[in-house]
């Protein structure tokens, strides 16, 4: 039987380089579908080889090449960094995007240099990406980075998904070089007689990661022995197949446990059945679709696990999750603000999240299952609208309305109360209004001087339907 070859996991030979950056290219497909590449280039020794290996290997493949350069402006040597990136991309026959933006600008006492370099990096990235049409973008991260980061998340607690960093290919980039050293990069440059240039920043041992990469993992190898990369970069190869495999896991098991029409709402009960490993995978998974990103590691999955039917907890400012009937929620108690519009008779209206659709009928219909739960429909009396315009808006304070069949008028107020609407969703339920009257409060009951007086009468069906779901969150 014959079987297929396998790229190696890890090369630290410059003269095995060129056939592990090709192996790995073709066996994760890395430039498959890609017809217009960029390559991150600082000018160190990194991305100088991924350069000129690309250059040789998107010419057979008759994939464009745009060089990529951002000046962070931290260094009195960036502009001559720059120029030299373009003298560069100029012999290899790419084109070069170089930009300079300033880093401090973006950086607050909460935010490194680091961090902020970082965020304006990724900034000028997808903003190449749009404008020059790239189908993807590649970067030098190599072993070493492979296995400072493992080290470096596990002392920090990280989980498997936390320990298997830096894929192959995620999210518009690629990687070819994470199974090859920086001892063999550099030392096939030398074969190469290709220069590179230095980042005395990268000799600071005040920053953490130059303080793995020069103090910690020689000193880890000294004891361990010179295997130590290897076996990290090995460990995290194992980790990041695993974590492929538990991801599908976990998005089958919430295709389960979640709700199509409500993605803030989570069946506890279905879910703890499971497996605790994809207990923890499905709610990190649910946050994140939540856009409840920030908080969503492993203590904040742990308590909410542990809450018990009627807790609250907060995920962030203004959002909280809550735990009733074995269903956990997300509330977002942000304040909506929705300015009034006037309604289509003919058609549709959209306003914020829902749908209000009119049509002309004969005849009364009506759909009621409390204020603010959705489908909801009912007929207006057109006779009375007299012509003026029905308009659509949020709740206001002395809003009252006279129900259908009752004598006096009721708050608008105390109709969520008894609907046990929360406060903060109130003001997204549409009222429509004729001047200064309420009409209706969909879900509720039309207002009597609008009511249609006969069942043959002429009559205008509103129908009132919610984007993604069927009825305001119930708290």
């Amino acid at each position: 039987m014959h079987m297929r070859k396998q790229a190696p996991l890890y090369c630290d030979d410059a003269n095995g380089l060129v056939d592990t950056v090709q192996a790995v290219i073709e066996r994760k497909g890395l430039l498959q579908g890609v017809k217009r590449l960029g390559v991150a280039v600082s000018g160190g020794a990194d991305s100088v080889a991924l350069l000129c290996l690309l250059a040789l290997i998107c010419k057979k493949n008759k994939i464009k090449l745009v060089v990529l350069h951002l000046d962070h402006g931290l260094r009195s040597t960036s502009a001559q960094d720059a120029k030299w990136v373009k003298v560069l991309a100029k012999k290899i026959g790419a084109t070069c995007v170089a930009e300079r933006r300033e880093v401090t600008a973006h950086q607050t006492e909460a935010v490194s240099v680091e961090m902020a370099a970082r965020d304006v990096r990724q900034a000028f990235f997808a903003a190449c990406r749009a404008r020059l049409k790239l189908d993807a973008i590649a970067t030098g991260h190599q072993a070493d980075d492979v296995a400072e980061t493992v080290l470096l998340r596990l002392m920090r607690g990280a989980g498997a998904s936390g320990l298997a960093p830096l894929k192959n290919r995620s999210r518009g980039y690629i990687r070819p070089l994470l199974h090859v050293s920086g001892a063999a990069i550099r030392g096939w440059l030398k074969q190469k007689k290709i220069t590179w240039r230095e980042d005395t920043t990268n000799r600071d041992v005040t920053i953490l990661r130059n303080k793995m990469r020069h103090e910690i993992l020689p000193l880890l190898e000294q004891k361990f022995g010179n295997a130590l990369r290897m076996n990290l970069c090995r460990t995290a190869e194992i980790l990041r197949e695993e974590d492929v495999l538990l991801e599908e896991m976990a998005q089958e098991v919430l295709s389960l446990v979640g709700d199509d029409q409500h993605e803030d709402q989570l069946d506890m009960k279905r879910l703890k059945a499971c497996p605790l490993a994809v207990q923890r995978r499905v709610l990190r998974l649910w946050l994140w679709k939540a856009n409840v990103p920030l908080p969503s590691g492993f203590e904040t999955v742990e308590r909410l696990l542990d809450m018990e039917a009627g807790e609250k907890e907060q995920m962030a400012e203004e959002v909280y999750a809550t735990l009733r009937d074995d269903t956990l929620r997300i509330i977002n108690t942000t304040p909506i603000q929705r300015l009034p519009q006037k309604v289509n008779l003919r058609g549709q209206t959209q306003w914020g999240d829902v749908t209000i659709t009119c049509k002309a009928i004969q005849g009364i219909e009506s759909t009621a299952a409390g204020a603010g739960v959705y489908p909801a429909v009912c007929t207006i009396n057109p006779d009375v609208l007299a012509g003026r315009p029905l308009m659509v808006r949020s709740r206001q304070p002395g809003d009252r309305l006279q129900p259908y069949g009752m004598k006096g008028t009721k708050k608008v107020q105390d109709v969520f109360v008894d609907a046990k609407v929360p406060e903060h969703l109130r003001d997204a339920v549409p009222l429509l209004v004729c001047g200064d009257e309420i009409v209706w409060v969909p879900g509720y009951r039309i207002a009597d001087r609008f009511a249609v007086p006969s069942k043959t009468a002429t009559s205008l069906r509103m129908e009132v339907t919610e984007r993604g779901r069927k009825a305001l969150q119930q708290g």
